[in-house]
């Protein structure tokens, strides 16, 4: 996204926001990305809340800080569903599949994200190690076209994931590892129920860098994988 469409996705969701406050007191005002990785103990506020039922929530997790996001509008792509999230500040997380596909207003940004030969969740559900090439700008620091060799593959339960609510050994869990490189930085992951016969994405977490990592999930709790 360019400049102006930030500003745009930016504007949008500080009126979605004003909307929903002035229309239903039990929607609530939540932290923002940067509020909430300043504040190293954990919160357990939004998991109190009562939420509008008319609205779709995505519960956020970074530094172990919770706070809500609200489901904008959906657009369907070729690959799949387009969710578009805002938080109350105008920050944006854009999920395709239950994967990052652009973000608006972090510390650090991912834009313009592509993916070749990305299978489905269904076949993956059904493979042992698939790989695929993931492409991105970074912003702020201008680095353009950053292709990497992405490689995904069932493991076990976890036992140090932010999800609340389930217990873990209720999903399918899948690591997404970044190939031949040497930033450190933690796998994404990835925990799986069922709808209507079809493996959805429930849990994902994922690092833009050392300090930026964060975690979502669908919100109230999803149902049972089967």
């Amino acid at each position: 996204m360019n400049r102006n469409t930030v500003t745009l996705f930016s504007f949008l969701a500080c009126l979605l926001w004003l909307i929903l406050i002035s229309g239903c007191s039990h929607t609530p005002i939540t932290l923002t990305f940067a509020e909430a990785a300043g504040i190293s103990k954990r919160n357990d506020v939004v998991e109190t809340l009562q939420l509008n039922p008319k609205l779709r929530y995505l519960r956020v997790t970074i530094k172990d800080k919770p706070l809500l996001m609200v489901l904008g509008y959906e657009e369907a792509k070729p690959q799949g569903i387009l969710e578009t999230w805002y938080s109350n500040q105008g920050e944006v997380l854009q999920l395709l599949n239950g994967r990052v596909w652009s973000t608006a207003s972090l510390a650090i940004d991912w834009k313009n994200v592509r993916y070749q030969a990305l299978p489905t969740w269904a076949i993956l559900v059904g493979s042992s190690s698939v790989e695929f090439v993931r492409s991105y700008d970074q912003m702020p620091r201008y680095a353009f076209d950053v292709t990497e060799q992405v490689q995904i593959y069932p493991v076990p339960t976890p036992t140090n994931a932010n999800l609340t609510g389930m217990p873990a050994s209720q999903l399918k869990w899948f690591e997404e590892k970044v190939k031949g490189t040497s930033h450190a930085l933690p796998s994404a992951r990835y925990g799986l129920a069922m709808n209507n016969g079809q493996p959805v994405v429930v849990y994902g977490e994922q690092c833009f860098a050392a300090d930026l990592c964060f975690s979502w999930q669908t919100w109230p709790v999803a149902a049972k994988a089967n």
